[in-house]
């Protein structure tokens, strides 16, 4: 997406150098994709973001196969549902976590 399509739109451009190790900077990325329709655009995000992420750690923690997790991260499938909510879940305790450490 362009810049100029961005700043039209009011979205923020998601740096993936800085963000991919925050939480709750995936989860903002991703609910306002989700709000501008750019579900292929969140689906990435979410995808980056677990890809930086210790896959076994919250697949333990919260229950999540990690299947479940690599498969969120193929560009080729389509995320049911009760998946992204789990993850959802996942990366808001972990964003929360991360708040109460600081």
């Amino acid at each position: 997406m362009t810049e100029a399509r961005l700043k039209k739109i009011g979205l923020t451009r998601f740096d993936p150098s800085t963000d991919l190790g925050d939480p709750e900077g995936i989860l903002d990325a991703f609910v306002q994709c989700l709000q501008e329709g750019e579900h292929v655009e969140a689906q990435q995000i979410l995808a980056s973001g677990l890809k930086h992420m210790n896959k076994s750690h919250l697949s333990k923690r919260y229950g999540i196969a990690r299947r479940t997790l690599y498969n969120l991260m193929d560009a080729k499938r389509s995320p049911t549902l009760e998946s992204v909510a789990k993850v959802w879940h996942a990366l808001r305790q972990e964003s929360l976590l991360s708040a109460k450490a600081a």
